[in-house]
């Protein structure tokens, strides 16, 4: 008579990951179904040695099952610690990477300020290079209107000081006109 081993063929030992653990225990529940309906037939005709020996047969392929289910067990807790150190990893990157965006688009929106105020056209210069669009297109027309009527206003008070600083010679040149 042929025992079937509680060890599914193919993998010696125990298993190493909780793929493997499944897969083992997939197996065994399939030699365990097989090894019952072969106990079933037998028991029919068996004597009492017998019965106890299917038995002990039968609590071999539980433990082993049990066994199985044990590594998969673990072994998926410890693919999950691993998975939640990679998230707990990948959102501090994202969380860094994103302040580094923003202080990036900062400093962009900063140079495009400077850029205008010195009369350069930078939203030609941006949308040439395609920042505008990284920037985000709709933020940066909005931005570029108010600025430029900031930046007509401050031109406003600038000329106007120039014609007030101009006021008093030209008065007095026009007074002399006038006098002779």
């Amino acid at each position: 008579r042929t025992r079937t081993s509680p060890r599914s063929p193919g993998s010696p030992g125990r298993p190493k990951t909780a793929e493997e653990a499944f897969d083992s225990s997939k197996t065994c529940v399939e030699q365990l179904r097989g090894t019952i309906a072969s106990l079933q037939r037998r028991i029919k005709f068996a004597n009492e040695d017998e019965v106890i020996e299917i038995s002990d047969e039968l609590n071999s392929y539980v433990d082993r099952l049990g066994d199985d289910i044990s590594d998969a067990h673990r072994y998926a807790k410890k693919e999950a610690r691993a998975a939640e150190k990679r998230v707990v990893c990948l959102t501090e990157s994202t969380s860094q990477a994103e302040i580094a965006l923003q202080e990036m688009h900062d400093k962009l929106e900063e140079a495009r300020r400077h850029m205008i105020e010195a009369g350069v056209d930078a939203d030609k210069i941006f949308d040439k290079i395609g920042l505008t669009t990284l920037m985000g297109a709709q933020e940066a027309k909005k931005v570029s209107v108010f600025e430029r009527l900031y930046l007509d206003a401050l031109d406003r008070v600038k000329r106007t000081a120039k014609k007030l600083a101009k006021a008093p010679a030209a008065l007095s040149s026009h007074a002399a006109h006038a006098t002779a």
